[in-house]
């Protein structure tokens, strides 16, 4: 027989002869059985954390607005630019709440990140899981991959989930720390919310609607630093420019038509076809040399240079697509470069030279696109144009706080 209930949520699994729904929806479970015989041993919460700031902190209006705006739902996504507060107010949330909460990021140094704000802020010692930890406190902080792995024990523990960046989260392995969570309570935040209506309407299904959103340009001035945006085009040499025209020809003899770019389809269908026909192999040798002539036009790094020479005073930060161009604007310019791979005494070692001026700048690729705060940094340089509106927005915001 079929639980009662939203019988659609239940699927039997012959593995265990009993039918099985996945752990987000306990409160609606819960509410659908309140009335009947029901024996509940799901949750096992965590004791309560008992927070309580030891900082005197002023919300902004738009802080207050979207603090409100939460609470009245209890679950849902906060989108605010890069740098307006999203971790004050999901600290605020928290507070008012003050249930055991675990914080879900997406990378090893925003995990840390979030710890010291949060022992800052409340006093408490606060449990990380990933990066090679393994503390469980009633407050939290993992990552997206070990909240994948863990959440299954760890799942059960908190009734409030916070999922930083949640743009991240939809997805058939991410999104499974939201699915075995049972936590009524699900809090968004993010700068740049998904596109595209089925991870819209995954991420409504995991966390929840988007309850209040603001933009860049509300807030540029007051709450953010004034900006300016500079766009300079560099051309390709004559000699860069004929190879690239050459290996434009084998693409063209594969696909019959290709202008600046291969599409994402035939991207995917070229490496798939690589595997069994020598065509295909010649066309994505091709694409790739194409793709290096672009990434390393010796235009670009003179550019660059002229950019050093006139604002290194000023602390440089340069953003660009491959671990490979990171390295080689390292080499040249003699800066430090900031890799996923890299360590962590090594990441703070970037991060604290930075801010200290010891290094006048250093270059990243992707992973400090998020969870890297630098406000001290004046002149940012994104080495590339093919980046998404989602990088240049996460990358922006990097260095915007006041």
């Amino acid at each position: 027989m079929r639980p009662p209930g939203q019988a659609a949520r239940w699927q039997w699994d012959p593995r265990v002869t009993a039918w099985r729904c996945d752990a987000m929806y306990y409160r609606a479970l819960v509410a659908d059985e309140q009335n009947k015989d029901v024996v509940d041993t799901a949750a096992e919460y965590l004791v309560s954390p008992g927070l309580v700031w030891r900082h005197t902190y002023r919300l902004y209006a738009h802080q207050v607005d979207a603090l409100n705006a939460w609470m009245q739902a209890r679950r849902g996504c906060i989108v605010l630019p890069t740098g307006t507060g999203k971790t004050l107010v999901a600290m605020e949330i928290m507070q008012r709440l003050n249930l055991p909460a675990l914080i879900v990021v997406p990378t090893r140094d925003l995990m840390h990140q979030w710890a010291e704000r949060l022992e800052i802020g409340f006093g408490c010692t606060c449990g990380m899981l990933g990066d090679r930890l393994r503390s469980i406190r009633p407050v939290m902080v993992t990552t997206y991959e070990s909240a994948c792995l863990h959440m299954k024990e760890i799942g059960n523990k908190y009734p409030f989930v916070i999922w930083d960046e949640c743009h991240h989260l939809p997805g058939p392995m991410r999104g499974d720390s939201a699915r075995m969570a049972i936590a009524p309570f699900r809090l968004g935040l993010t700068a740049t919310p998904v596109d595209g209506v089925r991870r819209t309407e995954e991420t409504e299904q995991l966390i929840g609607s988007v309850v209040y959103r603001i933009g860049i340009k509300d807030l540029a001035g007051d709450v953010l630093a004034p900006y300016k945006i500079v766009l300079k085009s560099v051309k390709l040499s004559d000699l860069e420019a004929q190879r690239y025209t050459s290996l434009g020809q084998s693409l063209k003899a594969y696909f019959g038509n290709v202008t600046s770019g291969i599409a994402e389809a035939q991207w995917k269908r070229l490496c798939h076809d690589a595997a069994t026909n020598p065509a295909a192999r010649v066309a994505l040798k091709a694409a790739r040399a194409r793709k290096r002539i672009l990434d390393f036009a010796e235009a670009k790094f003179q550019a660059l240079e002229e950019i050093f020479r006139r604002h290194l005073a000023s602390g440089v930060i340069v953003f660009v697509n491959s671990n490979v161009v990171a390295m080689e604007v390292s080499r040249r310019f003699w800066i430090p470069c900031l890799l996923s791979h890299c360590g962590r005494a090594e990441r703070r070692d970037i991060r604290e030279g930075f801010a200290s001026g010891a290094y006048k700048a250093f270059v990243a690729n992707r992973v400090a696109n998020e969870g890297l705060d630098i406000p001290s940094a004046k002149v940012a340089v994104i080495l590339g144009g093919r980046s998404s509106r989602r990088d240049a927005e996460q990358r922006l915001g990097r260095f915007l706080r006041q």
